[in-house]
């Protein structure tokens, strides 16, 4: 029951992001690389708190990063079982931080809460396939926009691409996020400034 509700959270969540924001797509990720330090720093906390012990490979990942409140992250994982010809395991996994990690001296000993629960097979391959689908469709935005405070949510997918020596046609690594409340267009921003 607790898999179920928390694959129906992150659905909502997704579902609800997509209609709350002007967005009809998702963007791709920026990389790590072009980054100002200050977001590297943020990205390097959270994964030494919110994503410290998670799963390597996941079905589907959605990383929610409010603005003022503490993040966390939902993933359905595929778990590998020791014995080759055993069926896969899958669950849901919950991690959220008790507190903000934004600012250095605040991510200091900060505590996570986790929760993890079984879920069937046809749930999470089905995610796997939503998942796949929605981040295929992860392009750039026409025009450039200035954000504001809000949440940011970050989607992915990492599958390797041989699964118990057979290739996975559904193996991929795939990442987009999407943004609320709507950013501002810049090219609308720049043109009334330029025009004042």
């Amino acid at each position: 029951m607790t898999a179920r509700y928390a694959t129906l959270v992150l659905v909502t969540q997704f579902t609800l992001c997509l209609i709350a924001s002007a967005q009809d797509h998702l963007e791709p990720e920026q990389g790590i690389l072009n980054q100002p330090e200050w977001q590297w720093s943020y990205a390097q906390r959270l994964r030494q708190v919110l994503l410290k012990d998670a799963a390597d490979y996941h079905l589907a990942r959605m990383v929610c990063l409010p603005a003022f409140e503490p993040e966390w992250v939902v993933t359905v994982v595929r778990q590998e079982a020791e014995d080759l010809d055993a069926p896969h395991s899958y669950y849901v996994e919950y991690v959220g931080t008790e507190k903000k990690l934004f600012r250095p001296k605040d991510s200091q000993g900060v505590t996570v809460k986790k929760s993890r629960a079984p879920l069937d097979r046809d749930t999470a391959e089905s995610l796997n396939k939503t998942w796949r689908r929605m981040l295929r469709t992860t392009r750039y935005p026409k025009k450039h926009r200035l954000g504001a405070d809000g949440v940011s949510y970050h989607f992915s997918r990492f599958l390797p691409l041989a699964d118990r020596g057979r290739s996975d046609p559904l193996a991929g690594w795939e990442e987009g996020t999407i943004g609320h409340p709507t950013t501002i267009p810049y090219a609308a921003n720049s043109s009334q400034s330029g025009s004042a």
